[in-house]
């Protein structure tokens, strides 16, 4: 397979050599499928909701990737420690150069992530583990192209919280999957002290498998909302070989 060239996306570039570069592409898209957002502390176990609902996209000149999903508490409220379910479902579209010249592609792909939450002061911190499914249709044939076969892994996804004093916090995500052994991490710090519903701040990721990676640099913006929160994310991205290009997303979430 020969370069494969996506500009533009939140962490979508020029992608490298070989399948690597194509699973990189979608495990950067969906990277910035954002963690739950600041909890209530003072709400009470029967004030809290029990789930949430949550979904966005990305959109650049020669790819686009949308997804939605849903974490549901199976043990009371969701600020709670207990047992959670978390389903998720996606669906994109990318062009490329493959063996038989341009093409194009529609990846698919779902989770299945049982996991607990765990709380200890102002730190919360979420595990899953679960099945994780994901294949890419091809506008024509791509003989060799081992990712026009539907392909199943084991998933591991930590998210942490640390609530810091002046409505700040810190968190830190990341994931890995067996399948072409993908991973992802993402670091960010916010403050909401300037305007309560408004959280601002730096963000920093890294998204990969066995023969790719990038990195990615931005800020993020989230508005909380009675139920929710909306949020955008924008930067700049930089893969292995030095090839870099901006990104944007934009994401929801509501509680019930």
């Amino acid at each position: 397979m020969r370069r494969i060239c996506v500009p533009g996306g939140r962490r979508v570039s020029c992608v490298s050599k070989g399948f690597g570069g194509l699973f990189g592409l979608v495990a950067g898209l969906l990277a910035c499928i954002p963690a739950s957002g600041a909890v209530d502390r003072a709400a009470t176990p029967a004030d809290q909701p029990t789930g949430e609902l949550f979904g966005g996209g990305n959109l650049a000149a020669n790819s686009w990737m949308s997804w939605t999903g849903m974490v549901k508490s199976l043990s009371g409220g969701l600020y709670e420690e207990g047992w959670r379910l978390r389903l998720l479902g996606a669906y994109g579209r990318y062009s490329f150069t493959g063996n038989n010249g341009p093409n194009m592609a529609s990846p698919a792909l779902f989770e299945v992530t049982p996991g607990y939450q765990f709380k200890t002061g102002p730190v919360i911190s979420k595990i899953y583990v679960g099945l994780h499914g994901e294949q890419h249709r091809f506008s024509r044939p791509d003989p060799g192209n081992k990712l026009s076969h539907m392909g199943y892994g084991l998933k591991v996804i930590s998210e942490n919280w640390i609530d810091l004093p002046m409505r700040s916090f810190v968190s830190l995500d990341a994931s890995f999957s067996s399948l072409r052994t993908g991973y992802q991490g993402q670091l960010r710090a916010g403050s909401a002290k300037l305007i309560p519903r408004l959280t601002l701040g730096p963000e920093a990721g890294i998204v990969g498998n066995e023969k790719y990676y990038q990195l990615r640099l931005g800020g993020f913006a989230r508005w909380k909302l009675e139920n929710g929160q909306i949020e955008g994310s924008a930067g700049y991205t930089r893969d292995y070989d030095g090839k870099g290009s901006p990104y944007f997303s934009a994401s929801w979430l509501k509680r019930f």
